[in-house]
């Protein structure tokens, strides 16, 4: 998914879904990113009071077409984000689970957290710490002319 930020940064980002217990329907939507996407100065991402997700929409004819909306920063006087604790790992996850539940005719894929945080993936793929990771997304902030799909 393409982020933007309010003062017109640009980056990536993917869902994934945490269910609340093993093998359950239920559970929360997390968009997962940089911090430096909201902003790489802390000061500033504490001061962020919104994104700008670039989303796609299915329409009542089956038509997917792209949308951009606001999302805010703050919910209910919380974050609507949790940032990876040290200042070393530019990891950073919004709450997305209420904006796609509102909104059914987002179209969206969610990875299951277990997919790639589990201790059998990171054995299986023999995942190291450090190692270097490809991410596919919105290189120059190219996406479809009519879609928001990179």
């Amino acid at each position: 998914m393409l982020i933007e930020n309010q003062w017109g940064g640009r980056g990536t980002g993917f869902l994934v879904f945490k269910p609340d217990e093993p093998g359950s329907k239920a559970g929360r939507a997390f968009l997962v990113t940089n911090k430096h996407v909201l902003n790489r100065q802390p000061s500033l991402r504490d001061e962020a009071t919104k994104i700008i997700l670039h989303l796609n929409i299915r329409t009542n004819s089956n038509t997917i077409i792209g949308r951009s909306t606001s999302f805010p920063t703050v919910i209910n006087n919380s974050k609507s984000y949790r940032e990876h604790p040290s200042p070393h790992v530019d990891v950073l996850a919004f709450d997305l689970t209420g904006l796609l539940a509102n909104n059914p005719n987002i179209v969206s894929q969610q990875l299951p957290l277990e997919r790639f945080a589990s201790k059998s993936v990171i054995q299986s793929e023999d995942v190291k710490i450090g190692e270097e990771i490809l991410v596919i997304g919105y290189p120059s902030s190219l996406k479809h002319k009519d879609t928001n799909f990179p």
